[in-house]
């Protein structure tokens, strides 16, 4: 039976290599052998308690290293605007710097935060055509990743992004338009019920979505308007344009009436109270449960998890304010997520998921400890603009975006198919369009180069490195695969894939003669041999099936 109890014992390689493959994107040897000796309870406290933000403030400024949009000011289409003028000409380098910021960081943050913000992303789905809304769009989402999702879901509403993606800036008491309103309740937040009547979903009703456009009008995106509580820039309401009458919700709702407003700040409280009202709602609470579960745990929903998982922790979430960072630990520390509640061979958990271009590439580049080689510890401007504005783009153009994963948002505001889309959800992640540019990635991360363009990237795999520091008996081949698929990946094979991968490595050789060919490497420090040899083993490893599952 599905249980959310707290597994006891310790982890162990692939129960810890599980927990950071699922739970966050920095997933190395060492990191698999620190949580391994720590129980589940252990490892998920110290998880949330490891956040460490490169550059907390988003992109900088290349020249003078300041922030790029410093909080307050003005803003403008281009950029940051200051007595002398705009500070740049062009969105190009702000795009590039904000991609680069996004990927820099869910890369180097050990903590769940960026696995967070990508579900919050995969939920309140967007898509930019401005880049300075995407921007605070996406700082918005970072500074609510260890929040709630009440006030997220607040904010993000009179988000700027938000507002000119689903067209609220144009709601207004002159002409209604019901966009964000239907996508708030269909998508976003309690989600479309069975149809029992006309115009009647079980948890909303037509009229409902009329009722609440009403309450969503006259907020206008606005740039030079800093949110007190966010301190980020954010749209303003704007009285003058809002529907000032009460607003009157259908039964599903227990006909709620929400007072008119005729100031700004009431036009907050009416923001404020609606969220309220879809909040009270068992369903908004179930509906994002669910989402949580799939995104973290399993595709696949049976009848007993259902019961056993997502309603007590629906329950959970609603009786404690909305506090997703509550129910996911206790999600991350049960039995289920672990796999260990049942019998069942044909469920598994366990490699269950299609890896996300996400997943694929930023575990990659932390899997294989490849540190940025255009990074100091203490970078100048050169370094910064080298890393955001030119190699950093490269991944996102020229692998994350040809393996599936725009980077600009998906492009219908269901969200990527690979995170909602029935029945195959992460499935859809794996497709003959975009198999070559998952099968390609090794190729690019031993060149350190794109593997078409030969346009070098950022980070580039010593694979005899790797091995002598993290395999613990090198010089045997049996030890040498057996770690590898350990830290690799999510099972080990079978004895006949077992024997693939070590063919891959020994090529013909014996396990004495590689032993021997170990030896003379590190007597000699010639590494050819051994090098040709460990590569084709990488390349074996990354281009299996098993690798794009964890």
């Amino acid at each position: 039976m599905a249980s959310l109890t707290a597994r006891s014992g310790l982890l162990g390689k692939r129960l810890a290599a599980h927990l950071l493959r699922r739970a966050t994107f920095k997933v190395n040897p060492s990191r698999i052998d620190q949580y391994a000796n720590m129980t589940a309870s252990q490892a998920v406290e110290d998880l949330f308690n490891s956040m460490d933000s490169q550059f907390p403030d988003g992109p900088i400024w290349y020249g003078d290293m300041l922030p790029m949009f410093p909080e307050g000011g003005t803003y403008n289409d281009v950029g940051y605007g200051t007595a002398a003028g705009s500070r740049i000409t062009s969105t190009t380098p702000i795009t590039y710097a904000m991609e680069g910021w996004k990927m820099y960081e869910a890369v180097y943050d050990p903590s769940p935060r960026w696995k967070i913000i990508y579900w919050f992303n995969s939920m309140f789905s967007t898509f930019r055509a401005n880049p300075l809304y995407s921007y605070f769009h996406w700082r918005l989402l970072y500074q609510k990743s260890f929040q709630d999702l009440k006030s997220l879901a607040v904010k993000v509403t009179s988000d700027n992004l938000m507002l000119q993606y689903l067209n609220n800036h144009q709601n207004t008491s002159n002409g209604l338009n019901e966009n964000y309103a239907r996508e708030f309740l269909e998508l976003f937040t309690i989600l479309k019920g069975d149809t029992v009547a006309v115009d009647d979903y079980t948890t909303y009703t037509e009229a409902d979505i009329t009722t609440a456009a009403e309450v969503l009008t006259g907020w206008r995106h606005n740039l030079n308007y800093v949110d007190p509580e966010t301190n980020i820039a954010s749209g303003k309401a704007q009285p003058s344009l809002h529907i000032q009458t009460d607003k009157t919700f259908s039964h599903r709702f227990g006909n709620q009436v929400i007072t008119g407003a005729t100031t700004a700040e009431g036009m907050a409280t009416e923001l404020s109270e609606f969220v309220d009202m879809v909040f009270g709602k068992i369903e908004t609470a179930r509906s994002f449960v669910t989402r949580l579960y799939r995104y973290f745990v399993s595709d696949r929903i049976t009848t007993d998890t259902e019961n056993g998982i997502i309603n007590p922790l629906a329950n959970d979430l609603f009786n404690n304010a909305y506090d997703h960072i509550l129910v996911l630990k206790k999600l991350l520390k049960s039995v289920h997520f672990y796999d260990e509640d049942n019998n069942n061979p044909n469920d598994q958990i366990i490699g269950g998921k299609i890896k996300s271009p996400l997943e694929l590439w930023y575990a990659s580049l932390n899997q294989f400890t490849i540190e940025n080689h255009h990074m100091s510890s203490n970078p100048d401007a050169a370094e910064i603009q080298q890393i955001f504005h030119t190699d950093v783009p490269r991944l996102y153009l020229e692998h994350l975006d040809k393996a599936g994963y725009d980077v600009r948002g998906p492009l219908t505001v269901e969200g990527y198919p690979g995170f909602y889309q029935e029945p195959s959800y992460s499935k859809n992640w794996f497709g003959s369009n975009i198999f070559y540019y998952r099968m390609t990635i090794g190729v690019s991360l031993l060149r350190g180069k794109v593997k078409n363009t030969n346009n070098d990237i950022p980070y580039k795999v010593d694979m005899v490195d790797w091995v002598s520091n993290s395999i613990s008996i090198p010089d045997d081949a049996n030890t040498l695969v057996t770690e590898t698929l350990e830290y690799l990946l999510p099972e080990m094979p079978g004895l006949e894939r077992f024997n693939y991968f070590k063919e891959a490595l020994l090529g013909g050789l014996s396990i004495i003669n590689w032993h021997f060919a170990w030896l003379d490497y590190q007597v000699s420090g010639v590494d050819v041999d051994v090098r040709i040899a460990v590569e084709r083993l990488f390349n074996a490893v990354i281009t299996s099936p098993e690798f794009q599952t964890f």
